[in-house]
């Protein structure tokens, strides 16, 4: 998929532009990173959770063990259903096997951020806010 990259603010949350795509590659550093069709990557450096589709959970630590983060390939070649950024920091993405990542804002450090084509950027601020720049390079706000 390679359509458009808008972002759609809602009332508590901002609709990502990864419905439909997949997750091509994943990489693991010092974080989990999560390559999408379309050439939009998420990059997740504080813990967050996947939910199984049988509702089991994996708490996944990005700088933690690298042994420890194997499980985050049950999302590799998954498509994205919804990815929704919450205005207090927080990401939610399900995907079509019925697996969801949650990723909360953290108090000290940037927990996540989505970058992608045109200037498009998501953040997740310190303390529990977004900071979104549009496609078009106009900063939203936070």
């Amino acid at each position: 998929m390679s359509g458009a990259v808008t972002l759609v603010e809602a009332e508590d949350r901002w609709v990502l532009p990864l419905s439909g795509r997949s997750v091509d590659r994943l990489c693991i550093d010092f974080a989990v990173t999560l390559m999408f069709s379309g050439g939009l990557e998420l990059r997740i450096e504080q813990p967050f959770v996947v939910q199984r589709a049988d509702g089991s959970e994996v708490l996944l630590v990005p700088g933690g063990d690298p042994d420890r983060l194997g499980s985050v390939t049950m999302l590799a070649r998954q498509t994205v259903v919804e990815a929704e950024a919450f205005k207090d920091g927080h990401l939610r993405i399900s995907f079509s096997d019925g697996a969801i990542l949650g990723a909360p804002a953290d108090e000290g450090f940037e927990a996540w951020e989505l970058v992608g084509p045109a200037g498009l950027r998501t953040v997740s601020l310190p303390g529990g806010e977004l900071a979104v720049w549009r496609p078009d390079g106009d900063a939203a706000g936070r």
